[in-house]
């Protein structure tokens, strides 16, 4: 379902990233997880954004290793799976996490191969 009939956030880089309509859930779509991702969903959100509120966390890994814990994997000093973070254990209760890749990001309701609806 697209921002149609719901208030929603979209959260990125820069400038005003608030897209409101409808008076039904808000949902924050935070898209990458990287450092800013993962600080947005592993954190209570403002209260400004009440108590109604649907959070997806969309990335194409389903996890991450922190940058120096390689050189633990590439010396043998521990596996890989050890280091490993799986994004669904990170994040708080009532996070959706997605693993998938964003090809395009349009307005609601565009059509075509590579967008969504």
């Amino acid at each position: 379902m697209g921002v149609a009939g719901h208030r929603a956030i979209l959260i990125g880089s820069g400038g005003d990233n608030v897209a409101q309509s409808g008076d039904c859930v808000m949902r924050v779509l935070v898209l990458g997880a990287g450092f800013g991702g993962l600080e947005l969903t592993t954190r209570p959100l403002p209260k400004e954004c009440g108590d109604d509120v649907e959070v997806v966390l969309i990335d194409q890994a389903d996890g991450f290793v922190f940058g120096f814990s390689k050189l633990d994997v590439m010396f043998g000093r521990t596996g890989a799976e050890v280091v490993h973070h799986p994004y669904r254990d990170l994040v708080k209760p009532g996070v959706r996490f997605v693993q998938t890749t964003i090809r395009t990001i349009g307005p609601y309701g565009t059509t075509g191969p590579d967008r969504c609806r």
